[in-house]
Parts: structure tokens; sequence; C-alpha cells
């Protein structure tokens, strides 16, 4: 039960990320909030810009550019990891050495040493040992 439970947060989680994302970078949103901007500082004329409408302003300012960050980020993780599927993916059906397959997890002083390796046979025209 508690299994079933944990997937169906988890894949509500995903569809309302996806949807969020897709409309954060939609072209209406930039609308909806410049209408909504203007609605709030006409409203603070009228109002007299009291400090409680600053304060509801400084916090839904932050709320949302906060809430807009992790779901770009959720995106750009997704879309980064199909990336490097798709890239290990061609990889392994080229004739390139499958040694760059997950090349993204190595430590910075192995991709160097790989890069230097490549570096030395590309300048002399050979091939590297795997």
């Amino acid at each position: 039960m508690s299994l079933h439970f944990s997937q169906a947060i988890v894949r509500a989680q995903k569809v309302g990320s996806d949807a969020a994302s897709f409309w954060v970078g939609h072209h209406l949103t930039v609308v909806g909030m410049t209408t909504l901007v203007t609605g709030w500082i006409a409203y603070g004329m009228v109002a007299g810009f009291t400090r409680e409408w600053f304060l509801l302003c400084n916090m839904f300012g932050t709320l949302m550019a906060f809430l807009i960050l992790l779901f770009l980020q959720h995106a750009r993780s997704r879309h980064t990891l199909a990336v490097q599927a798709k890239l290990d993916e061609l990889i392994h059906s080229s004739e390139a050495g499958n040694h760059w397959i997950g090349v993204e997890r190595y430590t910075p002083a192995r991709l160097e040493e790989m890069r230097a390796r490549h570096q030395l046979a590309a300048e002399a025209g050979g091939t590297v040992d795997r």
C-alpha cells in the first residue's frame, strides 16, 4: 500500500512539474504576469502603497521566483539525462569507443587524462588504446 501511494505521489509530482514547466515558458504566462503586475501596481497607487502591499509584493515575488527556479531546474535535469542517454546510444551504435559511454560520471582528473590521450593520438594521427 505504501509503495503504491509513493508511486502515485511521484507520478503526480512529475505530471505537475511537467505542466508547470510548460506554462512557465509559455507566452501567455508573460501576458498574464504583466497584467497581474500592472493591476497590482494600480491597486498600490489607489491604496497608497501601504506596508501590507509591500509585504505581499515581496512575499509573492520571492515565492514565484523560487517555484519557477525549481520547475525550470527539474525540466533541465530531465532534459540533460535524456540527452546523455541519446548520446550514449549514439556512441554505442557507432564505431566510437564505448569507453565514452557514461563519461559524465568520471572524475575531472580521469576526464583530463582521457582528453590528453586523445589529443596526443590526434596529433600523432593514430588511435587511442582503450
